[in-house]
């Protein structure tokens, strides 16, 4: 009976998330505040999107499906930062819970671009989430994703058909 439960509450969340990803794109963008006109201190995430790899700075293969199957998946950032240098705590969750989490510097910059990674493995099938918050525990962006079955990812299916528009939370959110 608890078999028959844990699986009708799984299909119901992968159902669930599947309708939620299906009604959005891929990733996240806000328009970069003006260097000239910005406040001194401000600080945002201007983009966050997923991608397969990063080379020279900047993203590559942004239209994949996320498969258990050894390869790492990318959170990579655009930040601005007219401030002194900061930081952004990244925390990777798996179905709710945190899984992990890392702190990266943030210099300053109208264009600041960093990124996290996390290798996929059989254990981390499933749906994730990825959020950002400022030194302060500010939530600055959270994006969901889902980590298919090796066998799931090679049908046609990619990333932006996985993956809804990240929300910029309310800022007053703490952690």
């Amino acid at each position: 009976m608890k078999n028959k439960t844990k699986i009708r509450s799984t299909l119901i969340t992968a159902t669930l998330l599947c309708v939620t990803l299906c009604l959005a794109g891929p990733a996240m963008a806000q328009t970069a505040p003006s260097w000239g006109t910005a406040k001194e201190g401000t600080f945002a995430v201007t983009s966050l999107l997923f991608c397969r790899e990063v080379k020279d700075r900047e993203p590559e293969q942004v239209d994949f499906a996320p498969s258990a199957n050894g390869e790492r998946i990318y959170a990579y950032l655009k930040l601005f930062n007219k401030g002194e240098e900061r930081q952004v705590k990244i925390t990777w969750k798996l179905a709710g819970k945190n899984f992990h989490h890392i702190t990266l510097n943030v210099g300053r910059s109208a264009r600041y671009r960093t990124w996290a990674y996390m290798t996929l493995d059989e254990a981390k099938q499933g749906p994730w989430t990825v959020e950002v918050r400022d030194d302060e525990g500010t939530m600055l962006a959270v994006m969901p994703f889902m980590v298919l079955a090796p066998d799931k990812a090679k049908a046609n299916v990619t990333l932006a058909s996985l993956t809804p528009d990240a929300k910029k939370a309310p800022g007053a959110e703490k952690e």
